[in-house]
């Protein structure tokens, strides 16, 4: 994909007297987030200087990037809750209404066929009350047809008729199935064949772990399938226990990391790095291969000359709640914004180092 530049665009303002900004005076204006080699320019017009009016947001929860380039972002607006960017932040299309509780997004690939799995977490924000109701999965093409939904797993025996569905995610496993994490819900992290059969499930209500191996708001799982790693394993974000949880395929626990003070949300693997956006501290957390953290955009490394130090937020920062981050083919950041005055995906341009 060509690599397109935002630094330097003109801003008009006025109707008869445009100012003109030089690229060295408009990036003046954009603050550079991050430290080491990831460090990034923020533009938080990337969809906005498109006027979007007509495709309304009220949260972008999460968003990934086809092989084709195009952009799609799950949001819970009454009106369409998928949108669909080209790589400049303009909308070229929209979908979905069935999915007021739109939460979690997936890209997996058939056969050569790119599918995404979409999660209706079941919760809505109505006023300031939450209503909640059983959510569920669906798997449909890039243009939103449908090809099967999951409903509560009860219906095959997964679960007991109190437990709750509620869930905020899913991931492609190496067999061509899937895993869903049930975040809002039960807290468990359940297996699907690749036709939606399922299989297994662990985690859950009635977790017999010790504390710091407990799943408690599974907001995100994935597959990591790095090289630096061995085989495949499972990270699941504990979010109300600032922890990212390693198991094995079959859901045995091997390790975890530990993010005190930071609500973690889905792991998103890119190379051999590991990006993940944090609800609290607002920021994004890039660790490598080592799973040892190296920049976070938006916020201080902790101090490490003082163990046990936290991450905190830069003064000032401009974000809100971050909720997701895409990593785009050429190393650019989209971070998704939840309770955040509907603001559209912001754009980090990579800068690198300085």
């Amino acid at each position: 994909m060509q690599r397109r530049s935002f630094i330097g665009t003109g801003l008009a303002f006025g109707a008869t007297a445009p100012l003109i900004l030089t690229p060295s005076k408009a990036a003046a204006k954009r603050p550079v987030l991050g430290q080491g080699d990831f460090q990034y320019e923020l533009h938080t017009n990337w969809a906005e200087r498109h006027r979007p009016r007509h495709h309304p947001v009220l949260n972008c929860h999460e968003i990934v990037q086809a092989p084709d380039g195009r952009i799609f972002m799950l949001g819970d607006h009454p009106e369409r809750q998928m949108l669909v960017f080209d790589d400049t932040g303009k909308i070229i299309d929209s979908w979905g209404t069935t999915y007021p509780g739109g939460h979690g997004l997936t890209l997996g690939t058939n056969e050569s066929e790119p599918y995404l799995l979409l999660t209706d977490a079941g919760s809505i924000r109505v006023g300031n009350q939450w209503v909640k109701y059983s959510g569920r999965v669906a798997k449909t093409d890039l243009n939103g047809r449908e090809v099967f939904t999951l409903g509560h797993p009860m219906t095959a025996g997964a679960y007991q008729p109190d437990w709750a569905f509620n869930p905020t995610e899913t991931c492609v496993a190496p067999d061509g199935g899937f895993y869903v994490a049930d975040g809002y819900g039960s807290n468990a992290i359940l297996k699907y064949s690749a036709h939606g059969q399922y299989e297994f499930h662990f985690g859950g209500p009635e977790q017999d772990v010790p504390d710091e191996q407990v799943i408690k708001n599974a907001h995100g799982v994935v597959v990591d399938d790095r090289s630096s790693q061995g085989e495949p394993t499972l990270l699941v974000s504990s979010r109300q226990k600032h922890r990212l949880l390693r198991f094995d395929l079959q859901g045995n626990y091997i390790e975890g990391y530990h993010f005190p003070g930071c609500m973690i949300n889905r792991p998103v693997i890119a190379g051999e790095h590991i990006f993940l956006t944090t609800l609290n501290t607002s920021c994004v957390l890039v660790l490598d291969e080592q799973n040892q953290l190296v920049s976070a955009p938006g916020a201080h490394l902790p101090d490490p000359e003082k163990p046990g130090s936290r991450i905190k937020a830069i003064d000032r920062s401009p974000f809100t709640h971050c909720h997701d981050v895409c990593v785009m083919s050429n190393g650019d950041l989209l971070v998704c914004q939840w309770h955040s005055k509907q603001v559209y995906p912001w754009l980090l341009k990579r800068v690198g180092s300085s």
